[in-house]
């Protein structure tokens, strides 16, 4: 499947190609597009143990050199430091303001990788080649960049839209259970606010999903890519409309900040996040019946089972309104009429507690 995306009014369209097998194209694919005889590759620890053998050889094979830049896996990379570090080595190389930056990995290597390629020289070329769920149904595409700061997650970013995205949902099959549960939160996430049907898709096809079945994987794939662009052609530079997309993510983020980015996962935290969109929309009268009691105990049961989480309410909220959804000291939420039929809400401290109380 090939989808045009629009990256704003006075830039150009690119191309999201998804297809089972690309990645062995992948050099085939940069050749045709960039005259360039060189790469550079960030990516992190575990994916290149993986698949960046694989990678290198299909950009040798059509004559293109790789320089890889390998960082630590985990959100916690995602920082000033680290991003130095990938300037500073660019530099030491002489990448020019023709060079290629690809990031092969999943959202933390895309989001770090697209402020990279945003701000070194003022912007090089960006082509995203994304191996988790997360990354291939969601942060890859709609050009969002950035690190994290101490305070909250992305803080410090811009928008900057790669000239391709390639896809390849065979490479899903290396990721550890946990981490592809993660990329089924936002699989669900996207369901919920754009489209019943895919919603009912993944429900009624989840245990295939999980066991690994990778024509149902491929078809998840395509369809959450589907209603991403046609969120992005929307709304390119996040301005309204795209915010639906923050489902689940108000006080997800919140907790990933709270455990400093170790030992919850982005997917679980959104999945937190979404049982608590679900409480405050039932308690706040936008919705409620069997398909909201079914989605939440979906989501619940991919949850670990562990106590209940966000104890320490205060400090979340205070998280939150430092999130940068936040606009004059009120948190906003995602919320939903139904499935399909998001809308935006102030939310109060009261109501954050009452809801959170009941997870």
């Amino acid at each position: 499947m090939r989808l045009r995306v629009s990256a704003g009014p006075r830039s150009a369209t690119y191309m999201v190609e998804i297809r089972r097998g690309l990645l062995a194209d992948v050099g085939a694919m940069v050749r045709g597009k960039w005259k360039i005889d060189r790469v550079f590759v960030l990516t992190n620890t575990t994916v290149h143990a993986h698949w960046y053998a694989a990678l290198n050889k299909a950009l040798a094979d059509a004559g293109i050199r790789c320089y890889p830049m390998v960082i630590g896996d985990g959100e916690r990379y995602k920082n000033v430091a680290v991003y130095h570090r990938i300037i500073g080595r660019l530099a030491e190389e002489h990448a020019d303001r023709q060079s290629l930056l690809l990031t092969l990995g999943g959202g933390v290597i895309g989001d770090l990788g697209g402020f990279v390629a945003a701000t070194y020289m003022r912007g090089i070329d960006l082509v995203h080649v994304p191996t988790t769920l997360v990354a291939q149904i969601d942060s890859s595409i709609g050009g969002k960049t950035a690190i994290d700061h101490a305070r909250a997650k992305n803080m410090i970013g811009c928008f900057y839209h790669p000239r391709r995205v390639l896809t390849d949902p065979d490479v899903l099959a290396t990721l550890p259970k946990r981490e592809f549960r993660n990329g089924l939160f936002e699989a669900i996430k996207i369901g919920l606010v754009c489209n019943p049907e895919l919603h009912a898709f993944i429900q009624l096809g989840l245990d295939k999903i999980r066991g690994g079945n990778k024509r149902r994987i491929f078809q998840m794939v395509s369809r959450c890519v589907r209603e991403k662009v046609k969120v992005v052609d929307r709304d390119p530079c996040d301005r309204g409309f795209r915010a639906i997309l923050n489902f689940g993510h108000t006080f997800g983020h919140a907790l990933e900040t709270s455990a400093d980015y170790r030992g919850l996962g982005h997917g679980e935290a959104v999945g937190w996040g979404m049982l608590l969109a679900l409480r405050l929309s039932e308690h706040l009268g936008y919705c409620a019946g069997a398909h909201v009691q079914e989605s939440y105990a979906m989501i619940r049961h991919l949850l670990p089972q562990k106590k209940r989480i966000g104890e320490n309410a205060g400090r979340l909220w205070q998280t939150m309104l430092h999130d940068k959804k936040a606009v004059d000291g009120r948190v906003n939420f995602i919320l939903l009429k139904s499935i399909g039929k998001p809308i935006k809400i102030t939310v109060t401290r009261r109501m954050f507690n009452k809801a959170l109380d009941t997870l």
